[in-house]
Formats: C-alpha cells, sequence, structure tokens
C-alpha cells in the first residue's frame, strides 16, 4: 500500500464516527466502487487496537518509518496471522 494512502487513512482516523450503528448496511455498489480505503475509515477504527490489545504508537509516526518501528511489525504479524470468518455465513450454518 503506497504511503500517500497510509497517510489519508491516518488523517481519517480523526473523522467522527457515525452516530448510529446499523444493523443491517444498505450498499449502493455505486457509491462503494467510487470509495477509497481511507473513506472508510473513521475515529472509531482506533477501537480496533483497543479490542486487540495491539500498540497503536506507530500511529504518530511518519508512515515512512512504520516498516523501522516494532510495534507496527509486531501487530502486522499479528493481523497477517489472523483467520478471517464470514460472520453472515457462520450464523447461517449455526
Amino acid at each position: 500500500m503506497p504511503n500517500d494512502a497510509k497517510q489519508k487513512m491516518v488523517l481519517s482516523l480523526q473523522k467522527p464516527a457515525a452516530e448510529h450503528l446499523l444493523k443491517r448496511a444498505h450498499v449502493d455498489p455505486p457509491a462503494v466502487r467510487a470509495k477509497q480505503l481511507e473513506d472508510f475509515v473513521t475515529s472509531s477504527t482506533r477501537s480496533f487496537f483497543n479490542i486487540t490489545g495491539f500498540s497503536a504508537s506507530f500511529l504518530d509516526k511518519d508512515v515512512e518509518a512504520w516498516t523501522e518501528d516494532e510495534d507496527y511489525k509486531s501487530t502486522g504479524d499479528s493481523v497477517r496471522s489472523m483467520r478471517v470468518v464470514n460472520d453472515i455465513a457462520e450464523r447461517g450454518v449455526a
């Protein structure tokens, strides 16, 4: 991922999150295709680090220095080892 996209995502962490969470998302495919990754990042994205216990200290550094940061490396290794679960499909099977 290019550093400029990472920088935009860090800046997006300042955007306020939606006040009301939806139970079911209503998606407009053309609108989603027009968005960039940073458009899906808000202040609530930071809760990922709180929930997982990963350090977010690297977010306060310049994105070009992230690859040398031990917290960034450790978090990246942990995230890459996580299994992805399709929650909707899992509920259907249950």
